[in-house]
């Protein structure tokens, strides 16, 4: 297998799905993790709005490429917020099954 874009946690030749980690800070998940530093503000801004754009050309790179791809939100594994481990298993293994293209843990609420 030729080495996939960016760098899966996770992958599932069989199922050509891929699972990433992501940290909420690192990657700038949208939740109650995600609190900016007091120093150095615009610095981190432009530093973790990079990796975002990366993380998405990334996605998109492995999508084109016929990949499946599920983010799993360090908030969905800990913190206030964090998921049981059956129910994670549970979504992960529904996912892996169902044959969606794109999933995030936890689900983005429009």
């Amino acid at each position: 297998m030729a080495a996939l874009p960016g760098k899966p946690d996770l992958v599932f030749p069989r199922h050509k799905a891929v699972i990433f980690v992501q940290g909420c800070f690192w990657h700038q998940h949208q939740c109650t993790m995600l609190h900016w530093p007091k120093t150095r503000v615009e610095w981190w801004r432009q530093k973790i709005s990079a990796n975002r754009a990366r993380d998405e050309v990334v996605q998109d790179k492995l999508l084109e490429l016929g990949w499946r791809v599920l983010l799993i939100w360090e908030c969905a594994l800990k913190g206030k917020n964090k998921r049981p481990p059956d129910q994670l298993v549970s979504n992960i293994s529904d996912w892996l099954h169902a044959g969606n293209s794109f999933a995030e843990l936890p689900a983005v609420v429009v």
